[in-house]
């Protein structure tokens, strides 16, 4: 990002390093939803007015994540490591998430620092916590625009050659 921009340009859109204090940076990400559309369909199917016609959360949680398993290699023999098997429920690929941006201090977004936010955006690939800290594919876009958060970064769209 340095070179695309001064360091006085992305600070307070990105904040200094090892710096979170609230006068520093000026764009609060909120929680990441599953779109609106999804997350009405769940709550309709889990809350039915008959409970018989109600979809179990055990059936929900299945149509919806995956069950990913991974085990450490002895490297000396080649093969999976004796009692290293693990599990992580992940959130099926199909599925997109919202999460909304407020701009602090009651102002919009000025050019630049929705310049910043675009290529931060472009640039995130990977995502997780814990254990599994990213093994997560992401695809980052403002407003659900691909092709906008590109040219918001101010980056030439891909052309397709035949």
């Amino acid at each position: 990002m340095h070179s695309a921009f001064p360091s006085s340009e992305a600070r307070p859109c990105a904040g200094s390093s090892a710096m979170l204090d609230d006068d520093v940076c000026v764009l609060r990400v909120g929680d990441a939803l599953l779109q609106r559309e999804v997350r009405e369909w769940v709550i309709a199917a889990a809350t039915r007015e008959y409970e018989k016609d109600c979809v179990a959360p055990a059936m929900i949680l299945a149509a919806c994540t995956d069950i990913r398993y991974q085990t450490a290699e002895d490297r000396l023999a080649g093969a999976p490591a004796a009692v290293t098997l693990r599990s992580s429920r992940v959130v099926l690929r199909t599925f997109a998430f919202d999460a909304q941006l407020t701009w602090l201090g009651g102002e919009d977004a000025a050019e630049d620092d929705m310049r910043v936010l675009s290529m931060a955006a472009l640039a995130t690939r990977h995502g997780g916590l814990m254990r599994n800290r990213g093994r997560g594919y992401l695809q980052m876009t403002i407003d659900g625009d691909l092709e906008g958060t590109r040219r918001l970064a101010g980056v030439a769209a891909k052309e397709t050659t035949k």
